[in-house]
């Protein structure tokens, strides 16, 4: 590294050049020690860059001030964890951004998050969808309840009067201050959802993470969920649900009822063919919702059933009614249920 004579030598000028390099995930601060220690050798010092930031925020990238794409090359070429054919000078317009970004891994009060515990305490609730609370400076989870004893109960909020009359009162304590109660050990708050500590329970944590339709609706229930995030989750989830040339049924509005196809997806709004009305028109995502016919190949997305993939056999107003086979035996039939339509 360069010695530095005053506070100046501190500061980017327009013509110093900063040089994004790719870099093996999880080694981004590794490599910056690595250069550091290139640098301060006693015997052999040597000079790779300027300056390196490395932020385990900012995954699968280091950034490097260097004199010239050349210099960059050599660099990559020198840690092996660098990728030498993802290099790209960054603009003045980004500098500020590699500082200040956030990670998409971090803990963020209201941010979706899926469980991945396997371990026999959480197991029930591998692949479901929680909600992260900050309290203090602590993070909790909020998960829908699965309080039965079979292996794979149903999802269902479990509000504290219910509870009182099920397992008697001396089995749940009220935490009046809190809006909390306790039932086996657990904190649930008064509208029913389960709160865990995150340090007691492995979670992915990721910015793609969406709760299903269901768990949605059932979180809406709830008071921990804020109105922002909830109509900003509202348009994710619909709009994932909805893909180009989807069978659709209008459930609001003028045309609510009416079957159509979806020919373009945007953010807030899908824009329908109704060939019964012989036009073409744009709704807003909440207004529509899939619609199956006997025949169709589909996949259950919660229940006792999740992740099953069958036929559909009969289609009513708001359920289905599906046949369970192997996918390699579609003619084995080894279970029927009956799942909502709308999700």
């Amino acid at each position: 590294m360069e010695p530095l004579n005053n506070q100046e030598d501190l500061r980017l000028r327009e013509n110093d050049m900063i040089f994004e390099i790719g870099c093996l995930v999880g080694h981004e601060e590794s490599v910056a020690f690595k250069v550091l220690s290139l640098a301060t050798h006693p015997t052999f010092p040597q000079t790779l860059a300027c300056s390196i930031v490395a932020r385990s925020t900012i995954p699968g990238c280091i950034y490097a001030e260097v004199d010239d794409m050349t210099q960059a090359h050599a660099l990559a070429r020198r840690i092996p964890e660098l990728n030498t054919n993802n290099i790209r000078p960054v603009s003045l317009d980004e500098r500020t951004d590699m500082l200040t970004r956030s990670s998409p891994y971090g803990l963020e009060d209201q941010k979706w998050v899926w469980v991945h515990d396997k371990w026999a305490k959480w197991k029930k609730y591998l692949g479901d969808t929680g909600l992260l609370i900050k309290r203090l400076d602590s993070f909790l989870v909020g998960l829908i309840p699965q309080i039965r004893k079979e292996p794979h109960p149903p999802q269902a909020l479990v509000l504290q009067d219910n509870m009182v009359k099920t397992f008697r009162i001396h089995k749940v304590k009220a935490l009046e201050t809190q809006m909390q109660y306790i039932f086996q050990e657990h904190t649930y708050t008064q509208d029913g959802i389960l709160l865990v500590p995150t340090n007691e329970i492995d979670l992915v944590i990721s910015s793609k993470v969406l709760p299903c339709h269901h768990e949605f609706a059932l979180f809406c229930g709830s008071s921990l969920l804020e109105e922002t995030v909830c109509s900003k989750t509202l348009s994710r989830v619909a709009q994932k649900r909805l893909q180009l040339h989807d069978r659709v049924k209008v459930i609001r509005g003028e045309f609510a009822g009416v079957l159509g196809e979806v020919v373009e997806v945007g953010t807030e709004e899908v824009l329908l063919r109704l060939p019964s009305q012989d036009i073409v028109a744009p709704f807003s995502i909440v207004e529509v919702c899939p619609h199956f016919k006997v025949g169709d190949h589909v996949a259950v997305t919660h229940g006792d059933h999740k992740g099953s993939k069958g036929w559909v056999t009969f289609a009513y107003d708001d359920r289905l009614v599906m046949h369970i086979a192997p996918e390699q035996e579609a003619s084995f039939v080894s279970s029927v249920f009956s799942v909502p339509d709308m999700f």
